[in-house]
């Protein structure tokens, strides 16, 4: 399956920025007092969870099976509770990243009348059981206590947290009384959707969330981000929102607003992009296919590394390195992108609201 790459958004979307298409975003509602959220439906917000808790706990893992995980050794991060020893109940199954034995874990809990704990967001999805652990937990708590403030923290957990509560803070607030936004913020919640050590799915989730919602769209239709997919395509991807963003705001009249410089693959990834252009050359049709596909979605920042392989003795891979640029510089050229296409724009209602409220 082919893949859009980021540029496509930003020539479509600063060309039909004056039109809405009407993709509202929805997310899961808050489940009844008492109540935990489903762990079967889209990814959650760390955040959202810790909105319903009652108590945040950390504690070393005993077991975990059968809708019961006990803790042991625990420590209250929020909320009160005494006792050294716990069971968790939830329901469904934990997955691929699963309680360890005598590991460090961290849930957001929901406390019964009778003192009994309930994870307050099933598994997998639901983001009781915070994945990455007491730093990040500490983090959501702390940006929680005063999300104005969070924002000025240099702690980037603490900034993207706080970043999504104030981007829900000004959704809610009545549109002519909306308070003004922090600079930068977009941008924070953008940086949010890349991975990483602190920065998991429910932590992309939220980042998600905020931007489908701020700016009346879904990033997964338009630019095709999702919270699931592997860490290298949620980066890329990210990046190609990122430039939707700016295009956007430079279309809704921003004085000064340009699309950001994109600096080439650097390390293990600039390695990665190498071995992607020589498995441009591979005997095999589908390895090829595969890594012009993973070039494609990777846009701007494998120019350079592009315009390098164009010049390859391989034919085959300097012929679809030459394919790549041409579709990369001019993207509105034919096909699935070209007139007519259904490429969703952001609101440009909302982006000009966004921009007068200073959130670039």
């Amino acid at each position: 399956m082919s893949h859009r790459f980021p540029l496509q958004c930003v020539l479509v979307l600063a060309m039909t920025v004056g039109a809405s298409v009407g993709l509202t975003y929805e997310v899961v509602p808050a489940p009844e007092k008492g109540k935990p959220y489903p762990g079967d439906k889209q990814t959650l917000p760390y955040e959202d969870v810790l909105d319903i808790s009652q108590v945040v706990l950390a504690g070393t893992v005993k077991s975990a099976a059968d809708g019961r995980l006990e803790l042991t050794a625990v420590q209250v991060l929020r909320g009160k509770f005494e006792a050294r020893d716990v069971v968790v109940t939830f329901s469904g199954r934990f997955g691929e990243q699963e309680p360890e034995k005598d590991k460090p874990a961290v849930v957001l809990c929901l406390l019964g009348e009778d003192g009994a704990l309930r994870m307050a967001a099933d598994p997998p999805k639901g983001g009781g059981w915070v994945v990455e652990g007491r730093k990040l937990a500490e983090a959501l708590i702390e940006a929680a206590k005063d999300p104005t403030k969070g924002f000025e923290s240099k702690d980037p957990a603490v900034k993207i947290s706080s970043a999504y509560r104030l981007a829900r803070a000004w959704l809610a607030a009545p549109e002519g009384r909306r308070p003004k936004l922090p600079a930068g913020l977009v941008d924070a919640l953008i940086d949010g959707l890349n991975p990483g050590d602190l920065s998991g799915r429910n932590v992309n989730a939220a980042s998600r969330n905020a931007i489908n919602l701020l700016l009346d769209c879904d990033i997964s239709q338009l630019c095709r981000y999702s919270v699931t997919a592997p860490d290298a395509d949620r980066s890329a991807w990210a990046e190609g929102v990122r430039e939707a963003w700016a295009a956007a705001a430079v279309a809704a009249g921003k004085a000064g607003a340009r699309a950001p410089a994109v600096d080439p693959p650097k390390g293990a990834d600039a390695e990665r992009v190498s071995k992607l252009i020589a498995q441009l050359g591979d005997d095999e049709w589908a390895r090829r296919e595969e890594a012009q596909g993973a070039l494609r979605a990777m846009g701007r920042k494998v120019e350079a590394a592009l315009e390098e392989g164009a010049k390859s003795k391989d034919a085959e891979i300097s012929g679809r390195c030459a394919e790549l640029l041409k579709a990369l510089r001019n993207p509105r050229g034919g096909g699935e992108t070209g007139e007519g296409a259904a490429v969703p724009a952001f609101d440009a209602k909302r982006v000009r609201a966004l921009v007068e409220a200073g959130a670039l």
